[in-house]
């Protein structure tokens, strides 16, 4: 059986500051970029909603992007300050969830995006020994910090 190996050659790569506010339908955090590739914009827009799809299955599930439908900002910036990301989910399924995303400050949108995560059991692909545990504990910090705010 062949295997996909992801690597993004960084260990746990997080852009999100906290998480704010979590309901079964939306999920608020914070980013603060510093001299930041608008790449990591998107990751933030993606990590956000995949912890939203973890949080839902009680880390039960993996979840992951699964295509990015429309994503629009200053791809070609250099991007310094803080911003709220923002996830709605407007679809849900047994195996994927589409979420449209925002991060904008009080009076600017910088990225609005329509995104798709799935979610699926464990495997060997993708052990629950290794992902449950580090991604509940990454979203326990991540509340943790909006929490004290």
């Amino acid at each position: 059986m062949n295997s996909v190996i992801v690597n993004t050659g960084l260990d746990h790569f997080c852009p999100l500051h906290c998480i704010t506010h979590i309901t079964g339908e939306y999920i608020s955090g914070k980013i603060i970029f510093v001299n930041s590739e608008s790449f990591i914009a998107l990751e933030a827009m993606a990590q956000i909603s995949a912890y939203h799809t973890r949080f839902l299955n009680d880390f039960n599930r993996h979840s992951f992007l699964l295509k990015v439908k429309k994503c629009s900002g200053p791809f070609n910036e250099i991007l310094n300050g803080e911003y709220v990301v923002d996830s709605k989910i407007t679809a849900r399924t047994e195996m994927a969830s589409t979420h449209n995303v925002t991060i904008h400050s009080s009076n600017k949108v910088l990225f609005k995006s329509e995104i798709m995560t799935a979610f699926t059991d464990y495997s060997a692909d993708f052990p629950e020994e290794k992902f449950k545990k580090y991604y509940r504990d990454v979203f326990t910090c991540l509340m943790k910090n909006g929490l004290e705010k």
